[in-house]
């Protein structure tokens, strides 16, 4: 028969275990490298709610941070041009999700790092179903107004803008660009499709008042995480990190609750 004292030692014993357990955790979870994962634009199905954390890329930081066993991501937004500055200046301390080599001029990946793709997606040309506008190269867009979102750079179009070409116009968001259009403010915009599509979901009314292009702005292409190059260990570990997040079954639930 067990005493009473002896089941004392026992409970003791487990409890002293779990603590000890929990310590192991902390020390963990303590060890491991923080890197902040930069975003400069707050869009669906991106971002849906910055305050709330809510939206894809948040989901994607989740699900790295519980594959991961040496760092820890933090999503932080930042605008684009205090970005730009940081990188330039060599002192961003992080990464930059979301993005590919073009929008930072480095179609031939010499300036900096990047990992495999990550979202598909794809620039569209939208204009009022008014005008009906097609698009079939930068050069097409000559004497018009595009709208575009302030601190995006737009391949080949921005080009034309300096040369007085094409006069453009920035809005806070892609919300406000499809307002501007609607409203025939602007002529032209140019938005991503994965965005396009979930602010027409939310107001399908719209989808009738716009006209998209049979031509698209771009080709298909995957959003990226840049890594500057004084982190080269970082984007060795990233894309294993990656192939695991995208490859899991956790990872492709997530995906049918966007598209």
């Amino acid at each position: 028969m067990v005493t009473k004292s002896l089941q004392y030692f026992l409970l003791l014993l487990v409890l002293f275990r779990c603590d000890e357990l929990r310590s192991e955790h902390d020390i963990a979870g303590n060890n491991k490298q923080a890197i902040q994962v930069y975003i400069a634009h707050q869009k669906a199905p991106y971002v849906t709610d910055l305050a709330r954390k809510q939206g894809l890329y948040f989901d994607l930081v989740r699900q790295l941070n519980r594959y991961s066993k040496n760092y820890r991501f933090k999503l932080v937004y930042m605008p684009r041009k205090r970005l730009n500055r940081n990188l330039r200046e060599g002192s961003l301390d992080g990464v930059v999700l979301g993005v590919i080599p073009a929008w930072f001029k480095d179609k031939a990946q010499t300036k900096y790092l990047w990992t495999q793709g990550i979202f598909e997606d794809y620039d569209q040309v939208v204009s009022s179903v008014k005008l009906a506008f097609e698009y079939h190269s930068p050069d097409s867009l000559a004497g018009n107004t595009i709208v575009g979102v302030t601190g995006y750079y737009y391949y080949g179009v921005d080009e034309l803008v300096y040369q007085q070409k094409i006069n453009r116009v920035d809005v806070e968001n892609e919300h406000r660009l499809l307002e501007m259009i609607i409203l025939e403010r602007v002529n032209i915009g140019i938005i991503g499709h994965a965005t396009l599509m979930s602010i027409l979901a939310d107001n399908k009314s719209w989808a009738e008042q716009l006209y998209l292009s049979k031509n698209t702005f771009s080709k298909k292409f995957y959003r990226r995480i840049l890594v500057p190059k004084y982190y080269p260990g970082l984007l060795r570990d990233l894309n294993p990190l990656i192939m695991s997040v995208t490859n899991s079954r956790e990872w492709q639930k997530v995906l049918q609750a966007y598209y």
